[in-house]
């Protein structure tokens, strides 16, 4: 499973748990804008699962604890190659399938946008566990 880290100057790394087969992220952005809260976001590196079948069945996963009770069904829209959204009242997530993996980015739409989840999602590079630990005390 590939260890994954985001650009550090752009977010913080809250937390980062890594289980048998999955990596989970918990992400603040690091935003200036003082007219906009700080955006807080999830990250799922997961193998794709069995089923895994979009747009019909996207995602039968999901990233915690940010999206806890996701509302919306297991659908999704398409937003480019490999990409997909799904989203409900409170709550957007963003699918991206990275060859035999998935990156899930999610967050709620109270301060998190689409495009917020895409460029959390551009900005993940391969890290080693020795950094990713040490990113998430600073």
């Amino acid at each position: 499973m590939p260890l994954l880290a985001p650009d550090p100057s752009r977010y913080r790394l809250d937390l980062a748990y890594r289980a048998k087969d999955s990596l989970t992220l918990s992400l603040t952005s690091r935003s200036d804008r003082s007219a906009r809260p700080q955006a807080r976001m999830e990250v799922l590196v997961t193998p794709v699962p069995a089923g895994f079948a979009p747009p019909g069945t996207c995602l039968v996963v999901q990233p915690g604890p940010a999206v806890n009770g996701f509302e919306g069904d297991a659908a999704c829209r398409s937003i480019g190659p490999n990409r997909w959204q799904r989203a409900d009242r409170d709550a957007v997530q963003l699918v991206e399938r990275r060859g035999a993996f998935l990156v899930v980015v999610a967050g709620h739409l109270s301060g998190v946008s689409l495009a917020d989840l895409s460029a959390v999602a551009g900005s993940l590079r391969p890290t080693t566990a020795r950094a990713l630990r040490a990113a998430a005390r600073t």
